[in-house]
């Protein structure tokens, strides 16, 4: 039998109320404390919503965050913000991180900068993301020429410092978001630097739910590589990814799968996730299977956000009760792909 998860795998769109007070309060017009209050608030609701939902994490969606970096900029010594660069093919942006010294964490600490969380009634972990090694050095400014692999470790011990804290903090998943991996990948002779790069993770990334989520670009030219890098979870993005392509999966690695795409405000069709993820399991014969969003769902509205995670939890419902089980001696049918998005 193989468990199938949910949970929400970046950051979730700030409400109408949320964008407003922020934008007062930049001008003066609010006390600092009014967002703050507010924050609170959205953050407590959106972790309530998702114990509703039955996912295996909660993380209150990470709403004071500007960008994936700028957390991490804030926390870290002789890490600045660039000017603003456009997040990939979206209508987002960010600051890419520019490196001027060793990197080390400031007292407060990353966790520090989202508000606390009411206890989850069940129980549930605390779900974190954090840029990725690759993604890191790949995006970042490198006035002093220290070339990938180097940012890329540099990256990684960064990652390892602030470990402890989260998981005192009460953080069980820990998600590396890689999108460069996939989209801008390293050559022949930079792999074998990323994977030296990637071993201080190796005693980070222990948990069931800890690894690397890849999004905005085919996985499959890279599942060598992805597969021999630390972490218990491998993450890949449907809406890119062909799911009839992927023949086989590491051995005890979770399967993440991407299956609600961000960049369209559709919700996925219920039957098209399912019998997907179906076809999937009974190829790949994985243990346990993580679902989330393929990139991060603040590409959208809240009402379209939730719309979404609202099939991904029905989802993972409906194949935990009909019994999904892996059948490597049954040829699978041929299931339809999640819906892609033209560019």
């Amino acid at each position: 039998m193989t468990e199938v998860l949910a949970g929400l795998t970046g950051p979730f769109p700030r409400s109408e109320a949320l964008v407003e007070v922020t934008r007062r309060v930049d001008r003066g017009l609010e006390p600092p404390a009014s967002a703050e209050r507010l924050y609170r608030s959205e953050a407590d609701r959106i972790a309530r919503r998702e114990a509703e939902l039955k996912f295996a994490f909660v993380t209150g969606g990470f709403l004071p965050w500007p960008d994936l970096f700028r957390p991490w900029i804030e926390q870290t010594e002789n890490l600045d913000a660039g000017p603003l660069s456009r997040w990939f093919q979206t209508n987002t942006f960010y600051r890419p991180p520019r490196v001027s010294g060793p990197l080390t964490r400031r007292p407060r600490g990353v966790l520090g900068t989202l508000p606390p969380l009411d206890p989850d009634p069940g129980g549930r972990p605390r779900g974190w993301v954090a840029p990725g090694p690759w993604t890191f050095a790949r995006l970042c400014e490198d006035p002093g020429g220290k070339g990938t692999e180097r940012l890329s470790r540099l990256w990684a011990d960064r990652l390892a410092q602030e470990a402890t804290a989260l998981r005192a903090g009460g953080v069980g998943s820990l998600l590396l978001l890689e999108p460069s991996l996939v989209t801008d990948p390293p050559g022949p002779a930079e792999r074998e630097g990323l994977r030296r790069a990637y071993r201080p993770l190796e005693r980070v990334l222990t948990g069931p739910e800890d690894g690397i989520w890849t999004f905005f670009g085919d996985a499959l030219p890279v599942l060598p590589l992805l597969s021999r890098l630390p972490g218990n979870l491998l993450g890949l993005d449907l809406t890119e990814t062909e799911p009839r392509r992927l023949k086989a999966f590491p051995r005890g690695k979770t399967l993440g799968l991407g299956v609600l795409d961000p960049r369209t405000s559709l919700p996925e069709e219920l039957p098209e996730i399912v019998s997907t993820v179906r076809a999937l399991v009974r190829r790949l014969s994985p243990s346990r299977v993580l679902m989330g969003p393929a990139a991060s769902l603040d590409l959208l509205t809240g009402e379209a956000a939730d719309k979404k995670l609202t099939v991904l939890a029905r989802a993972a419902e409906v194949l935990n009760a009909s019994g999904t089980r892996a059948s490597p001696r049954r040829a699978p049918r041929r299931a339809p792909a999640v819906r892609r998005v033209r560019r």
